[in-house]
């Protein structure tokens, strides 16, 4: 999915599109979550095999019991991706960023 956005972002980037105007929607059975690219397009690594990802990936769903918590963590330690936040639609229509701190436990930031 991060890889996709990052596709998404380069492709605006080369066609003058503002890369606030792009994002990522994941529906899943945790719920639905959007991911945003709010970083320096320069420090976009897309060089990953995407097989080893998901394996990789994977790994830390069984480590962390809550999906959010283990993407984030995921990124953090194995893309070193840096500007991607994660929302998250709740079913009362209201929306929750989803955050790590620095011992990589997830806590959620309300959307006004």
């Amino acid at each position: 999915d991060v890889l996709s956005l990052y596709d998404l972002v380069n492709n605006a980037v080369a066609n003058n599109i503002p890369i606030t105007d792009v994002f990522y929607t994941m529906i899943s059975s945790d719920g639905n979550y959007t991911i945003r690219f709010t970083g320096n397009v320069s420090t976009i690594n897309t060089n990953f095999n995407k097989d080893e990802l998901n394996k990789t990936y994977m790994k830390y769903r069984s480590e962390y019991p809550v999906t959010a918590e283990a993407f984030l963590n995921f990124l953090k330690s194995e893309m070193m991706a840096s500007g991607v936040s994660l929302y998250k639609m709740n079913s009362d229509g209201t929306v929750t960023e989803k955050k790590i701190n620095a011992n990589g436990n997830l806590y959620d930031v309300p959307c006004e």
